[in-house]
């Protein structure tokens, strides 16, 4: 009962921020089903994330919990952090972003904050089933925030990314964007880790500050997002659209391989017109099974041009075989 109860508690949370980001695509929104289909598929990597961050953790004999505040920290920005944002990041990269649907820059925003939240909402009753349904006061709406304005920074880019026609620049543009986003992700974990006792700090007054650190962030994604509007080319007060729609077109078409088109051949004969062929019953007799009576063979004309035998009732018709005519030309003579 209590991990059902934390399960749609956190699903609820979840999907109130999901449901705040997708209503800012206000020119072309997503498909629901594709934006439900990359929050399922980011819930599962919430688990291989944790065991990976474990075991580097714990099987490293790390035990950053017990190593001090420095090391912690480091092993926050350095592993968590990067292995979060990698997965989030990795769902969206191979599944939405070569989608057709990926068409403007918002929509970047709107599919990092669908993984995000799929990834953040199961992490979080995994903390539940831990430490208890109270955790969900702090982790429900700050963590989730969290998760979808880290995720937002490297979802901008790969969205602002269709307007780069270079590859180089579009590269360095995502990988600056998840840069930002490990640094704000593992900021964030720092300042509330100060709260922990076992670190020993003496600064727990300052883990509050990760709530104004997120505020601020969420300013930060606010500007991202109305920039993005602005330069979509949806937007009909967007000069440039027409050429941003040129270059998404050039985009799309470079990933489609070239394939040979087939030859017309309809086209070809409908100039050659043939006569039936013959060849089938022409040059050979046929006996009559009941009077055991020979048929003699069929009366032909020779084509002046290829040679090939056309019957008598076919004088009014072209040669079966290059189609010139035969009106004119006498029988031969067996």
């Amino acid at each position: 009962m209590e991990f059902i109860f934390s399960t749609v508690l956190s699903l609820a949370f979840g999907f109130f921020w999901l449901w705040w980001y997708y209503r800012q695509d206000v020119f072309d929104k997503e498909p629901k089903r594709f934006v439900i289909l990359i929050f399922i598929l980011s819930m599962p990597l919430s688990v291989l994330a944790g065991l990976l961050e474990y075991t580097l953790d714990q099987g490293s004999g790390t035990f950053s919990e017990k190593s001090g505040f420095f090391v912690a920290a480091l092993f926050y920005l350095g592993v968590v952090a990067v292995i979060e944002e990698l997965a989030k990041f990795f769902v969206v990269f191979t599944v939405a972003y070569p989608n057709k649907a990926f068409n403007e820059p918002m929509d970047g925003i709107v599919y990092a904050a669908a993984a995000a939240v799929g990834f953040a909402s199961f992490e979080n009753v995994f903390y539940v089933l831990n430490k208890g349904p109270l955790v969900l006061l702090l982790r429900g709406p700050f963590s989730t925030l969290g998760h979808v304005l880290f995720a937002a920074m490297w979802g901008a880019a790969l969205g602002l990314s269709l307007t780069e026609p270079s590859r180089r620049k579009r590269f360095r543009m995502i990988a600056t964007g998840l840069v930002l986003s490990i640094l704000a992700h593992g900021t964030y974990n720092i300042l509330i880790s100060l709260s922990q006792p076992f670190f020993g700090t003496s600064w727990e007054w300052l883990s509050l500050s990760g709530i104004f650190f997120l505020f601020g962030l969420y300013i930060v994604v606010s500007m991202k997002i109305s920039y993005a509007l602005k330069v979509s080319m949806f937007n009909p007060a967007n000069p440039a659209r027409v050429v941003f729609h040129n270059m998404l077109e050039r985009r799309v078409l470079s990933r489609v391989h070239a394939r040979p088109v087939p030859p017309d051949r309809s086209a070809v004969t409908a100039t050659r017109r043939y006569a039936p062929n013959p060849n089938a019953y022409r040059f050979r007799s046929k006996s009559d099974s009941i009077s055991n009576t020979a048929v003699p063979t069929p009366e032909t004309r020779d084509c002046p041009g290829c040679g090939a035998a056309n019957l008598l009732d076919e004088i009014d018709k072209n040669c079966y075989n290059c189609g010139q005519e035969i009106v004119q030309l006498e029988p031969r003579k067996e």
